[in-house]
């Protein structure tokens, strides 16, 4: 009897979707010399779980905490009128969401503040 050799292969994924978005408009912005622009958010509702920064720059929404605030469920108001989750991560201490909502709500057990973007943006400075 005979016994060969099993082989085995081994898979590597890597995902660079970040690093070619943040390539692709730094690439942009050298090309395009238009300041970039910046939205702002008005908050309201319980203080515990409001963000102490956030913003959006059209394309991704950036949102940070106060060193050792609990982190809130994050949630957006969809086209229905009804709360969805909304799908982010960490990146340097700020939590970034890949898209622009009109308005979030941030959620810990009762406490529930909200954020609704302005209609017009800031020029980023």
């Amino acid at each position: 009897m005979r016994v060969e050799p099993s082989h085995s292969a081994a898979l590597l994924v890597r995902f660079v979707k970040d690093a070619l978005v943040d390539a692709a408009h730094e690439a942009q912005s050298e090309a395009d010399p238009r300041p970039l622009q910046s939205w702002r958010y008005r908050l309201r509702g319980d203080r515990e779980v409001q963000p102490a920064s956030l913003f959006d720059d059209g394309i991704k929404t950036r949102i940070t905490y106060a060193p050792g605030q609990a982190l809130p469920a994050v949630f957006a108001i969809g086209p229905t009128g009804e709360e969805e989750v909304v799908n982010g991560y960490m990146r340097d201490g700020v939590f970034v969401i890949d898209r622009v909502y009109g308005e979030l709500v941030f959620r810990i057990d009762k406490d529930k503040a909200t954020a609704r973007r302005n209609d017009t943006p800031e020029e980023a400075s």
